[in-house]
């Protein structure tokens, strides 16, 4: 059966440990894009900090870095191309073995937070067996199995994801409000407080997914393509719609 994963895992594994040491408050994670076998795990990321050009000066002298990409800046942070060094490659491709996806991945301090979705326990597990093989530093936080509740509409069960359907379209969610949480619970026939609660929970998993995840809109960019030995070229980039 599906399972997700949440581990914790060293920087110093993981990748781009010289810069979290170099920038200390910056806080990076990876943006969600389209997956194919060809495709490096991580490609795009998105990093805040203080000071741009001291990130950036980590980057290029980070060794767990083979090169990277601006694309864009502003708000929410700044969003990167990034080509890892073949040794994080080896590793998130140990991650991502038995047909896992990394779900998301946000790093700060010294240490990375990951989601990674498996398609069953036991590859799970044998993920984690392969991990401790080679003496990695993964530590499991939580291992929940998704059931037959579980919806693919953003991480809702199909409950959260009916209450929040019925209650848009009654106009629960408009200021002045067409129908109240009593009315919208009485056409779901359940309770108003049962409601509440299940409005709560999906807020919860839509905001945890959504905030600093944001998709990779269509956008016209320059980029700064910088490799690590310090030279510089510049180029107009459009970044694809999903």
């Amino acid at each position: 059966m599906t399972t997700i994963c949440k581990l914790t895992m060293p920087a110093e594994e993981f990748g781009l440990a010289e810069t979290f040491q170099t920038a200390p408050d910056a806080q990076i994670a990876c943006e969600p894009v389209a997956a194919s076998s060809s495709t490096e795990s991580m490609p795009l990321i998105r990093a805040r900090a203080p000071d741009r050009q001291a990130l950036e000066t980590a980057f290029t002298s980070d060794a767990t870095v083979a090169e990277w990409t601006r694309l864009t800046g502003g708000e929410p942070g700044w969003l990167y191309r990034i080509e890892w060094a073949a040794r994080t490659s080896l590793v998130r491709r140990m991650l991502t073995g038995e047909g896992a996806t990394i779900l998301s991945a946000a790093g700060s301090g010294n240490e990375w937070a990951l989601r990674l979705l498996y398609p069953s326990r036991a590859a799970c597990s044998e993920i984690h067996t392969i991990c401790q093989t080679h003496n990695l530093g993964l530590s499991v936080d939580s291992i929940r199995t998704v059931d037959s509740e579980q919806s693919t509409y953003h991480g809702l069960t199909d409950a959260q994801h009916t209450a929040l359907t019925q209650a848009h379209s009654m106009g629960y969610f408009k200021v002045p409000r067409d129908a109240g949480l009593d009315t919208v619970a009485e056409t779901l026939d359940i309770s108003h407080q049962a409601l509440s609660e299940r409005l709560r929970r999906a807020h919860q998993t839509l905001i945890g997914i959504t905030i600093g995840q944001q998709g990779v809109a269509q956008t016209t960019a320059t980029a700064e393509t910088v490799p690590t030995d310090g030279s510089a070229m510049s180029d107009s980039l459009r970044l694809p719609t999903d």
